[in-house]
């Protein structure tokens, strides 16, 4: 058996277990870290070597040895503050990605291009949210968390300001990359910072706030970008988040103390790096040494230092490997769970990003009421975050009593003989199936115009399922990788790279269906002159209106109609220039101006919803020769026949 004091190894743990007939031992100590703890004195290496897991233990249910160091030596107000900082932090990253979307028209007006090259900025910079934390995320681990906190904001605020300023598409384009890469980060800082200062008995009431702020901010940036770009004009959008950047880092330099354990254990340890230290922070370490030297605490003060110095050689600076959030997927538990969260939130990601079209086209909203529509996903994750912190504590509470296992709050807890996956994953077997069911019938309710509660209903269900799914598999990943919980949460960022491809996967998924429908029936879509109109039919079933008019945007501009602009208008009559026996759900004035012809001339696109699929109907003023000037090509009489697939791949 081991000495009074000392910590028993692997092997004592397991005599001890069995020759326990009726009362169960499992293993109870401190978490696993990948640093030893700072004011663990009597800790010997030598006789107890780390094997990436450690085994400090006791039967179950008995309390640790007084000797046994805390968890954390940050108090309950300080984990409070650190987390309500974290949080803040993870919110930026979501909120730059989802506060962009409205003002995509106006970019698209301001650039002379189409909503499908803007689109490729929202693509670019879902890339960089997938890999950026693989850096930051190693970088936080090895280094510590506010250097790459500091790092990933400055990169942020730049880039923010650059936005703000430029005035070309690809300055747009590369700076959309670099803001991401910069916030992105945080959220694998995020998880790490938990794991530093929480056991697993409290990390889900500590999480809640986390994830609160990477699933609300989804919900409130469109609203606060429709807000900006409508009042403001879309610039406003990045001096807002450069704005608030500032505000935030200018904080987070002078309060928020180091955390990361491989720099000061637990808490006790005073870096020697002064750069890693915030400044009160610092403040703090100078009375602390001052009230060591007046006590006569002087041993207690020397083994520190050495701590410290032994801590700052361990750490040397190798830059970040992105590869080492991808080798954790070779572990079977990380690569199941990352990859249902994948699933989940791609899932969610696409109704999100969907919205806007389809809520605009079903019922008729602008940009500022869409933004709105968010709100119930945004009350959805911060209900669910919280909610769902608390059911997990609880979970796990009830199985600690139930296995009479040692529940420490304040010391950490050896997992390895705790059923912590099933812990974690109960609550997820109902509220996973009753969020897969909330997607069922949503395109069926925008397809029969169902009244706008419902939709919103289904998705306050979908986002607080989703987010409390996320919630729950994020913690299970931090408690499965406590050396590297930057890392692995990084790992889990990955799929927002199977995401990045959304936005243009519904262009190119419209142009190939109309490709697709075309070869398939060996159909061409044919101009007839009239004596009032020209009309395109039949489009097939599926296809948007929204995708028929970029179609036609696109066509537009590739034969050199600038400046191109699109009124979008609803009524329930049919406008004054169609025929009467015609119903229009939705029409669309274009108005260019077109070299040759003096003034400006108007174009209305017509779309009727009937029950064979889609028609168009493009008007054009009577007098106007389409042929010659927009060269769309069709069946006159008396003149050779020409085809046209509405400027795809014209003939």
């Amino acid at each position: 058996m081991a000495e009074k004091g000392s910590i028993p190894n692997v092997e004592e743990c397991k005599r001890t277990s069995l020759a326990s007939d009726d009362e169960s031992s499992i293993a109870s100590t401190k978490e696993p870290t990948g640093s030893k703890m700072a004011d663990q004195l009597d800790f010997d290496t030598e006789k107890q070597p780390f094997d990436g897991v450690r085994d400090n233990s006791n039967a179950i249910g008995k309390a640790h040895s007084n000797q046994e160091p805390l968890h954390s030596v940050f108090t309950s107000r300080q984990k409070l503050f650190i987390v309500t900082m974290t949080a803040l932090a993870s919110f930026f990253s979501p909120l730059s990605g989802q506060i962009y979307f409205p003002a995509i028209p106006q970019l698209a007006d301001d650039y002379h291009t189409s909503t499908g090259k803007i689109n490729l900025t929202i693509t670019t910079y879902m890339i960089l949210q997938g890999l950026a934390p693989t850096i930051m995320g190693t970088f936080g681990d090895t280094t510590g968390r506010r250097p790459a906190y500091v790092v990933a904001f400055t990169i942020y605020l730049a880039a923010n300001i650059g936005l703000a300023t430029q005035k070309s598409y690809l300055a747009l384009l590369i700076l959309r990359a670099l803001q991401s890469a910069g916030s992105s980060g945080t959220i694998a800082l995020g998880y790490g910072v938990i794991a530093d200062v929480c056991t697993p008995a409290e990390r889900g009431k500590y999480l809640g706030p986390v994830a609160a702020g990477i699933m609300t901010a989804p919900a409130i940036g469109p609203t606060i970008g429709g807000l900006l770009a409508r009042f403001l004009g879309w610039r406003s959008i990045f001096w807002f988040l450069a704005i608030i950047c500032g505000v935030y880092i200018t904080a987070y330099m002078i309060f928020v103390p180091e955390t990361a354990r491989k720099v000061v254990g637990n808490g006790s340890i005073v870096p020697t790096d002064w750069w890693v230290m915030s400044p009160v922070q610092a403040f703090h370490a100078r009375k602390e040494l001052k009230r060591t030297v007046v006590e006569g605490r002087k041993e207690e003060l020397d083994e520190k230092r050495n701590k410290a110095v032994e801590l700052a050689k361990k750490r040397k600076f190798k830059f970040p490997n992105p590869l080492n959030s991808v080798l954790i997927l070779r572990n079977k538990d990380a690569a199941i769970i990352i990859s249902f969260i994948a699933i989940g939130m791609t899932a969610l990601l696409d109704m999100l990003a969907s919205m806007p079209i389809l809520f605009g086209e079903v019922y008729g909203f602008d940009s500022l009421k869409v933004g709105f529509c968010y709100m119930p996903v945004g009350a959805a994750a911060a209900l669910a975050a919280f909610s769902n912190g608390k059911i997990m504590d609880w979970n796990y509470r009830r199985w600690a009593k139930k296995l009479n296992f040692a529940l420490e709050k304040k010391r950490g807890t050896d997992l390895r003989h705790f059923p912590i996956e099933k812990v974690r994953l109960q609550p997820l077997f109902i509220i996973v199936p009753i969020g897969v069911a909330s997607y069922i019938p949503f395109g069926w309710i925008l397809q029969y115009r169902v009244h706008l509660a419902v939709p919103l209903a289904l998705q306050f269900v979908t986002g607080f399922c989703m987010v409390a799914m996320n919630n729950t598999l994020s913690s299970l990943l931090v408690d499965l990788f406590p050396e590297k919980p930057a890392t692995a949460s990084a790992a889990a960022n990955l799929c927002f790279i199977a995401e990045a491809n959304l936005c243009q996967h519904k262009d190119c998924r419209v142009s190939l269906a109309i490709q697709a429908f075309v070869h398939a029936r060996s159909h061409i879509f044919t101009m007839s002159k009239r004596s009032h109109f020209t009309t395109i039919t039949p489009l097939p079933a599926g296809v948007t209106r929204a995708s028929v008019l970029d179609t036609l945007r696109n066509h537009f501009e590739m034969i050199d109609l600038n400046p191109l602009v699109i009124e979008r208008k609803r009524q329930d009559k049919a406008p004054p220039f169609a025929g009467p026996e015609e119903y229009h759900a939705t029409w669309y004035q274009i108005t260019d101006n077109i070299k040759g012809l003096p003034g400006t001339t108007t174009y209305h696109g017509c779309f009727h919803d009937l029950a064979d699929g889609l028609q168009t109907h493009v008007y054009a003023p009577a007098g106007l020769d389409i042929r010659g000037k927009w060269q769309l090509g069709g069946t006159l009489p008396g003149e050779p026949t020409q085809t046209v697939e509405l400027g795809l791949n014209p003939t």
